[in-house]
């Protein structure tokens, strides 16, 4: 198998989350991660950013242009949500595009340049910082403070996701959020005798490792365990989690007690950290020591999301909400469930990737275009974009706790968990993401180790004398 083409799929995906949208949403219109448009130079907006000193209710009258992005599956959720504020507030016009702008940055910065940026849009929290910084999104807390919203009807981990890192304040409304989950295959667990996962998380990463061993078979049926077991000719994996992503790999450095950058702050790196190392050897370990775990070269033949839902992989880690709609789509009879992360030395870990509505910050009816967005994420908010809604009222009702199709166990695995201390966005989540992400950052360590090369400790010594020369530049 060669390696060269993953290698290739790592330099392109340096602008993207690393891998997470394409691992947290269904892939989108505008996929992102696809680069910058050579045209996509950010230009400040032409007319003065909108003032943020709101002193009166907005007039519910003229157009308002709303971008929206996703697969048609989720525009046509999105496109639910917005018809109902047209039905209730007929008189203002609606301009509905669909495009890239908020999940790629890129597309933002195309429109700007151009002169037609939409009015409201859909930023994700892998994007939301550089636009903060860039001065693009639009300052909510005047608005929030005029109106007394209350914050509290929204998830704390969520609307956090939606604040700037140095000022604290809000500039986006959050629609949704995915948080990183375990999903497994009851049949698998039941074949193998064993107990399924606490959806609580209180089970450990070696819990989840000996579960592993047990339910990787060989094709003659020899577990990993076994002294007969060929490692060469897997039938069923074990588990699975996202190869060289931080989507994949940074819950289990955080439960280790370790992370990519340092926490809270991010501005530090830490993969040099012991806890760091000791993780990233687990990870390693459980790929090419225990072999229970999807290879990178197994992974890109066929995605492990994909092989969980054909019935391959028993336990699917790091996997979000979008993956019940996957098993819905592809194999509806997978008799499968979801429990919370496991836990470790700093205990339970997750990441949460949050999606909001926000405002273009020059836009010119920053009155009307607060009226919709605050609409579409309390009263008028739907289940939108296989996410889990971050308005309580609507992710604790039956509409969404008892809607087909959806795991027995999703409070536990899915809500509860944003109580947690370190139930965070990626701490590489920074203006600077795309740098140490990649091939001048970490990505030549963390491919050393994915791919056997180098033990952990080898591969990430000086690491982090490159990327804090990327967050001082």
């Amino acid at each position: 198998m060669s390696i060269v083409s993953r290698r290739g799929f790592l330099r392109t995906s340096a602008l993207a989350l690393g891998g997470v949208l394409a691992a947290c949403a269904p892939q989108p219109t505008a996929t992102p991660g696809a680069g910058p448009t050579p045209a996509a130079t950010l230009t400040q907006p032409t007319a003065e950013p909108a003032k943020v000193t709101p002193t009166e209710a907005p007039k519910l009258s003229g157009k308002l242009s709303v971008m929206i992005w996703g697969s048609k599956q989720d525009i046509d959720e999105v496109r639910a949500v917005i018809a109902r504020y047209q039905e209730q507030f007929a008189e203002v016009i609606l301009d509905i595009q669909e495009g890239g702008c908020g999940a790629d940055y890129a597309a933002c910065k195309t429109l700007i340049a151009g002169g037609s940026m939409v009015d409201v849009f859909v930023p994700g929290n892998w994007v939301s910082q550089s636009m903060i910084k860039d001065k693009v999104l639009l300052e909510l807390d005047p608005y929030i403070d005029r109106d007394a919203l209350d914050l509290g009807d929204f998830y704390p981990a969520a609307l956090n996701a939606m604040r700037g890192m140095t000022d604290n304040k809000v500039y986006a409304l959050p629609m949704g959020y995915h948080i990183e989950v375990i999903y497994y295959s009851k049949d698998h667990f039941d074949k193998a005798g064993l107990a399924y996962p606490p959806a609580d998380g209180s089970y450990t990463w070696d819990d989840l490792r000996e579960w592993a061993k047990k339910l990787t078979l060989d094709v003659n049926g020899n577990d990993a365990n076994s002294s007969s077991f060929k490692p060469e000719d897997i039938r069923q994996w074990g588990f699975y989690t996202w190869p060289f992503t931080p989507a994949g790999y940074e819950p289990i450095l955080l439960a280790f007690g370790g992370s990519t950058m340092s926490v809270p702050d991010g501005r530090r790196c830490n993969l040099e950290h012991p806890d760091s190392i000791r993780a990233f050897q687990f990870i390693q370990d459980l790929i090419w020591k225990d072999h229970c775990a999807v290879t990178p070269q197994a992974d890109q033949e066929n995605a492990g999301k994909y092989r969980f839902a054909a019935g391959e992989v028993a336990i699917m880690s790091a996997a979000a909400h979008w993956q019940t709609n996957i098993v819905l789509d592809q194999n509806p009879s997978l008799r499968n469930d979801v429990a919370a992360m496991p836990k470790e030395k700093a205990g339970n870990a997750t990441h949460i990737y949050v999606t909001g509505w926000g405002v273009y910050s020059g836009t010119k009816v920053p009155e009307l275009a607060w009226h919709f967005v605050k609409f579409v994420s309390t009263e008028g908010a739907g289940i939108e974009m296989g996410l889990i809604p971050a308005y309580k009222d609507l992710a604790l009702s039956d509409l969404f706790l008892k809607r087909p199709g959806e795991p027995a166990h999703l409070k536990e695995a899915f809500l509860d968990p944003a109580a947690w201390p370190l139930c965070i966005p990626p701490t590489v989540n920074n203006v600077h993401y795309a740098e140490i992400i990649g091939p001048d950052g970490i990505a030549p360590a963390i491919e050393a180790i994915y791919l056997n090369e180098k033990p952990a400790a080898e591969a990430l010594a000086g690491v982090c004398e490159k990327v804090d020369a990327i967050m001082a530049s």
